[in-house]
């Protein structure tokens, strides 16, 4: 699953390059307009379903434009094992496709599984965190103080209802 390159496209890419390239300050004429949140793609492939299943978030693959951004197989096999893990429990909590338990247990330990699914989280956890860093910060030190927010927005959001998502995992 995780063994040849992902190519993710339309504002998709752009976003995905803009949270994984560096910059000193937004805007800035001499360097990359991104924001080296994550140091590499596969880094934000990794962060993103999970955001994106956290908070319900699914996007269809944008088709408005032909900008491409490829995450490479060398770095998809290095990370398959992490990358096999955050699949599972994406599709695990994911609730929309009125999987059975049993069912749920097959798609994600079957090779082909549910990729379109789990891709449309990658989106939709893509968009949120383009979102969330580009309201109000320029900086860089802005956006590190974004990923302390967004880490304990997250953390008090589901730390008092763990037996609800727990419950939505095993249902």
């Amino acid at each position: 699953m995780f063994e040849s390159n992902i190519i993710i496209k339309g504002k998709h890419s752009g976003y995905l390059k803009f949270l994984s390239e560096k910059t000193k300050l937004l805007g800035e004429s001499n360097m990359k307009n991104g924001v080296n949140i994550f140091k590499r793609f596969v880094d934000t492939l990794m962060i993103a379903p999970l955001v994106g299943a956290i908070k319900g978030l699914r996007a269809p693959e944008d088709k408005e434009s032909d900008d491409k951004a490829q995450i490479l197989a060398d770095q998809l096999i290095r990370e398959s094992e992490n990358l096999r893990f955050i699949y599972r429990l994406v599709i695990l909590t994911d609730t929309s496709k009125g999987y059975d338990p049993d069912t749920k247990i097959k798609v994600v330990f079957k090779e082909e599984g549910d990729f379109d699914l789990f891709m449309d989280y990658v989106r939709g956890g893509i968009e949120y965190l383009y979102d969330f860093f580009t309201d109000g910060a320029t900086l860089k030190e802005d956006y590190y103080d974004r990923m302390g927010q967004l880490i304990s927005d997250i953390e008090m959001e589901y730390n008092d209802n763990y037996e609800e998502i727990l419950s939505k995992i095993t249902k």
